[in-house]
């Protein structure tokens, strides 16, 4: 972010920022967009100087609303979006899904975060919610969590790739299933520490009142699952 950006917003008649639900905290349930932010909050100093995710699109958040206040940009947090280009489940991507339901092997889950809900939704959810912000009044000068309100558990995703794909998973604790993984820098432990560590429960409410949608509108996860499975070629 820098003085370019208001230069730009000259040129358009609405600006979306792509920022991250990752900019939250675990200080508020459900999260509402006026939930803290880890920039706000943390006292981690190695995250606050070196983490170039979360902390980075705060401070571009904070650059929007103060040095390009009445102009019409909107900030837009996305949960996780799947697609076929990315599958998700917890730290596990589409590679290691996919590679380990052929193989018929188990996956690890750690039992901490089975009833936590799952910051996920289906890529074609979130692209509808943003779409649908553009060109609204109340859209401007406001942040929004782009999340259709399915409120699925972790527990629930996996039993759902578990139908889907026959992916076998075991529950177990927390120290086994970090003795599995691998955090090859920082960045990727602060994405477990900081995030999937977290209940993602998010109040849905403020999008969904402005786009003029409802859940009824979207697809649910397991739904979303099998239609980027079957663009890939995979029997569902």
């Amino acid at each position: 972010c820098d003085g370019m950006t208001c230069t730009t917003l000259g040129c358009t008649d609405h600006l979306i920022f792509l920022s991250s639900y990752r900019v939250y905290a675990n200080e508020q349930h459900p999260i509402t967009e006026s939930a803290p932010r880890l920039y706000d909050v943390m006292n981690d100093e190695d995250l606050l100087n070196n983490e170039t995710y979360a902390i980075s699109k705060s401070k571009c958040e904070d650059y929007l609303r103060s040095a390009c206040r009445g102009q019409p940009w909107t900030i837009v947090r996305p949960v996780i979006s799947f697609s076929k280009a990315r599958l998700d489940l917890l730290l596990y991507t589409k590679d290691h899904l996919l590679r380990a339901a052929d193989a018929g092997e188990e996956l690890l889950m750690p039992a901490m975060v089975r009833d936590y809900t799952a910051g996920l939704d289906w890529a074609g959810n979130s692209g509808k919610l943003i779409a649908h912000l553009l060109f609204k009044p109340d859209a401007i000068g406001e942040a929004f969590t782009v999340y259709s309100g399915h409120g699925m558990t972790w527990g629930e995703v996996a039993a759902a790739y578990q139908r889907v794909i026959d992916l076998k998973i075991r529950w177990c604790d927390t120290e086994e299933y970090l003795a599995t993984r691998t955090f090859p820098t920082p960045a990727h432990y602060w994405m477990w520490q900081y995030d999937r560590a977290f209940n993602r429960d998010v109040d849905a409410s403020k999008i969904l009142r402005v786009t003029g949608l409802t859940p009824q509108d979207f697809a649910t996860v397991e739904d979303g699952i099998r239609h980027e499975l079957a663009r890939l070629g995979r029997s569902v």
